[in-house]
């Protein structure tokens, strides 16, 4: 244990209860293996082992992880590190044997959640859906359950059932959920409805600042699907209201080709592929959360 072989550590001290077990050392020997695999998990020296490893040794002596919230922490720590090295299929066996055995109440709903989006990530939209329903609970707070059914939308999406998640997600009017809804009608190429969702998620900055990158990026999207749908009116309205926030800007160029009057009818996309790409590559529902992952780590998102 010194020379940080844990492995051979836990195993020895193992062995040692198992062939002693009437030895009036068991005790020691069995309170060494607790507070060893504590200072692994719970304090975090595994994290000086590689992940597959860590993952590996906490499966094999699951038997030590304690009851109640320091055992809830080192299955929140793990996951979060699995995550963080995309090591999902992993993650995803560690919050479903959470969710199983260990947790009820909100609690299971919150780890719950946490295991949709992980399947998701992992695109297994079908998995996810099951995540979701054996976490259902009652009581969970307002904004969680916001969150489980903009994933559930998600989930039905990727399934191939677009009008079973958009049904899901009509009377939520969020920034969050007219995202999703215009990522699910672009990929569908429902133009219109997506360019309809993402007027809805278009805000002007405060007077006397900037518009932010991000913002930007969804008033591209807005009139990349306005374009498409040839909604000549609307385009004309956006370029009135949002050119002074785009001028002077990395995405004044195609801002400009596609709100300019001189420019008739549908453009032809491939033409200006390399001016508008950022529009057609949206920054995804779950780009968004992979963004905040890597900010506060899979746990930090409920």
């Amino acid at each position: 244990l010194k020379a940080k072989r844990y492995g051979e550590g836990l195993r020895v001290l193992k062995q040692m209860a198992g062939y002693f077990r009437q030895s009036p050392g068991l005790a020691d020997v069995t309170e060494l293996m607790r507070t060893t695999f504590r200072e692994l998990y719970l304090n975090d020296r595994a994290d000086d082992m590689p992940p597959v490893r860590a993952i590996a040794l906490f499966d094999e002596f699951r038997e030590l992880v304690p009851t109640g919230p320091d055992g809830d922490e080192m299955y929140r720590k793990l996951a979060d590190r699995l995550v963080g090295v995309d090591l999902l299929d992993q993650a995803a066996q560690l919050l479903d044997h959470q969710v199983d055995t260990r947790l009820q109440g909100v609690e299971k709903a919150r780890v719950g959640t946490r295991l949709a989006l992980v399947q998701l990530l992992n695109r297994q939209p079908a998995l996810a859906l099951a995540a979701l329903k054996k976490s259902e609970v009652p009581g969970i707070a307002a904004d969680l359950s916001h969150q489980r059914e903009l994933l559930r939308a998600r989930a039905l999406a990727d399934l191939g059932q677009p009008d079973a998640a958009l049904k899901n997600l009509a009377t939520d009017n969020g920034d969050d959920a007219n995202l999703l809804k215009a990522e699910i009608q672009w990929r569908q190429q429902n133009w219109a409805g997506a360019a309809e969702a993402l007027a809805r998620t278009v805000h002007a900055p405060e007077p006397g600042t900037q518009m932010s990158p991000q913002m930007r990026q969804r008033v591209l999207q807005w009139v990349t699907a306005l374009r498409l749908s040839d909604q000549r009116r609307e385009i004309a309205q956006v370029r009135r209201d949002y050119l002074p926030f785009m001028n002077a800007t990395s995405e004044f160029d195609a801002f400009n080709l596609l709100t300019n009057r001189t420019s008739s009818g549908l453009i032809d996309m491939a033409s200006v592929e390399e001016q508008i790409k950022q529009a057609e590559n949206f920054r995804s529902f779950l780009g968004e959360y992979k963004t905040r992952m890597q900010q506060t780590g899979l746990s930090g998102i409920n």
